[in-house]
């Protein structure tokens, strides 16, 4: 075994100093007092070799401060919004982050207004009634959207809308159909 010196300081200011035979079968261990104000991130544990040389030294990383997201804002009212666009998308983000104060259908059914055919906002909007009992309004909406993107014989890349017809069509009793 060799004599080590072991220093402990905060800051750059040593706090404590000891000189010991350290070796993997007799580790060493001290607690120190720590003056007030100082945080672990200030400190910096070195190990010295008996000639003085710096074998090892330790400084704990700060931790992170993570960011807050901004705070979440209540969307402008349906009829302040400027395009169907951001009526639909405003209507997707109040679905996804449920607020109990604003109901996505008041956006969906803006965008309608504007664009009646609009097929995204009336399959979200018939997948909406669907899950909200309103069959009949589901519907409508529904066979309008799936009139638009099925037009020329093409299919739809998306087949909610198939899908929720077939529930509405069944939850008002018309199985043939569905």
């Amino acid at each position: 075994m060799r004599e080590e010196r072991v220093v402990l300081s905060a800051n750059g200011n040593p706090l404590f100093e000891q000189r010991t035979d350290i070796s993997p079968e007799e580790p060493f261990s001290y607690q120190v007092a720590l003056p007030a104000g100082v945080r672990e991130e200030d400190l910096t544990l070195t190990l010295f070799s008996a000639k003085g040389k710096q074998v090892i030294s330790y400084t704990p990383l700060k931790p992170p401060q993570p960011s807050l997201p901004p705070i979440v804002k209540t969307p402008p009212v349906p009829q302040d919004i400027k395009t169907v666009e951001e009526l639909y998308l405003t209507g997707l983000r109040l679905e996804q982050f449920y607020n109990p104060s604003i109901e996505s259908d008041r956006y969906f059914e803006e965008a309608l207004r504007r664009d009646p055919a609009n097929d995204r906002v009336n399959s979200e909007l018939g997948t909406l009634y669907c899950q909200r009992g309103m069959f009949t309004e589901a519907e409508a909406c529904l066979r309008t959207a799936l009139a638009h993107v099925t037009h020329d014989y093409t299919s739809p890349q998306d087949g909610a809308p198939f899908y929720y017809l077939g529930v509405a069509l069944v939850a008002q009793g018309r199985y043939d159909e569905a």
